[in-house]
């Protein structure tokens, strides 16, 4: 009633952040940052709709610093979370991960099926910053998807490396596939994205 009375016509609660949504899921566990209650979202998205308000999820993608710690050791262990520069392990998804964007897909699909919403908002769609992902698995995914074949990884794919342009425009690439994947997948829901 106040939203409405203050002429707010749209709102934006955090139904899913990286790998630790706001709902009980199928596809990962709970997380204890993060307790999955439905039942506050149900009574926000009715009492909005009465009002005429919108109710468009925020999804933030890629972070994985709430997930449960059995889960986020298990996507470490399979070489799912970004690596930075220096070697270290981030409690990020490496977006470049096929695996991880079919979670975020999944997730995002899941969300838009329990809760009846007028569109979802796509966050951090982007990696942490320039220090990061050096993965194995994106030193793979890059040297097949640009043909380049870096000896010295990181530090061929790092500023100031001979492969410096070409990894920065393949990571560009990476995000817009899948800022264009999952906008796709939520607007085939019937979500605005």
């Amino acid at each position: 009633e106040a939203l409405s009375e203050a002429g707010v016509d749209h709102v934006l609660p955090c139904l899913l952040y990286g790998v630790s949504p706001a709902f009980p899921s199928s596809l990962v566990p709970a997380s204890g940052g993060f307790e999955p209650d439905t039942g506050w979202a149900n009574e926000l998205i009715s009492e909005c709709r009465v009002r005429g308000i919108e109710v468009h999820a925020w999804v933030i993608l890629w972070k994985a610093n709430r997930a449960d710690s059995v889960f986020l050791t298990s996507l470490a262990r399979e070489g799912r979370l970004q690596v930075d520069s220096s070697g270290d392990t981030l409690p990020w998804l490496c977006p470049t991960d096929p695996r991880n964007l079919e979670l975020e897909k999944s997730l995002i699909l899941e969300m838009l099926d329990r809760f009846s919403l007028d569109g979802v908002q796509l966050d951090y769609i982007r990696f942490p910053g320039d220090e990061s992902c050096y993965c194995m698995g994106c030193r793979d995914r890059f040297t097949r998807g640009a043909g380049c074949s870096p000896d010295d990884w990181p530090e061929d794919a790092l500023p100031g490396g001979r492969y410096h342009r070409e990894f920065f425009l393949w990571r560009t690439g990476r995000i817009t596939h899948a800022m264009i994947l999952l906008s796709r997948a939520a607007a085939e829901s019937g979500a605005a994205v």
